[in-house]
């Protein structure tokens, strides 16, 4: 709830925002990454900023933009009735 929020103030506000939840739980492994004051395990990343150029803005560069597809729906969704 706190990330939203936060992006939609960031957003209002001109800046760029990113999430991540791809990344090591362990927290020691983010010990032995020098992130010694790390003591429980990350559940989201958030980054903000300004950004230069968007991904989408890459692609459409490289003419690559129709390889950033999303899965269909009902590949992540699975609706109960």
């Amino acid at each position: 709830m706190f990330a939203t929020n936060l992006s939609s103030y960031l957003l209002e506000e001109g800046l760029d925002v990113s999430y991540n939840i791809c990344f090591i739980r362990d927290v020691k492994q983010w010990h032995d990454l020098g992130f010694s004051w790390v003591k429980r395990r990350p559940i989201l990343m958030m980054s903000c900023g300004y950004a230069e150029e968007t991904r989408q803005q890459w692609l459409e560069k490289k003419n690559q933009l129709g390889l950033d597809t999303c899965p269909p729906l009902s590949d992540i969704v699975s609706w109960v009735k």
